[in-house]
């Protein structure tokens, strides 16, 4: 089974409710990468981060085995401790978490934890990248990139 790390983000103002996301999807073995942001408006920083994860995964056209890793303890302790499980259509942002669940039963998600705005290089570079779309309320963009 392939393997990727994906690198994901997401920003939001609280003052105009502007979000951004971003996400790294780097390839075992590559130099490449494929980088997936967007923004979206009246959302919040949860939204955003887990539609970082989700646009990220989405991109995957067969199963992986997958390092998720996220400054979202949210994210991560969700997918990690299976609090999905049981889940339904009441929980506050049901519509992501449906699609998110089914990639989680796609493909194996190892869910990885690093701390926000602490230097660590790959969760910088996607929080700038998830800020920019956010700030500039740039469109839906999937890209390959040099890593």
């Amino acid at each position: 089974m392939p393997r990727v790390i994906i690198y994901c983000d997401g920003s939001c103002s609280h003052k105009t409710k502007d979000g951004g996301y971003a996400s790294l999807v780097v390839k075992e073995g590559s130099n490449a990468a494929t980088l997936v942001k967007g923004s979206a408006r009246n959302t919040t920083n949860q939204r955003m981060e887990l539609f970082a994860a989700l646009k990220a995964l989405e991109t995957l056209t067969k199963p992986h085995e997958v390092d998720l890793v996220s400054d979202s303890a949210y994210l991560i302790n969700a997918i990690k401790n299976k609090w999905y499980e049981g889940w339904d259509s009441r929980i506050k942002n049901w519509d992501l978490w449906e699609r998110i669940i089914a990639q989680i039963k796609y493909h194996e998600i190892n869910p990885v934890k690093v701390v926000g705005h602490s230097g660590e290089v790959w969760n910088t570079i996607v929080d700038d990248y998830a800020v920019d779309a956010r700030i500039n309320m740039l469109p839906d963009t999937i890209k390959e990139i040099s890593a």
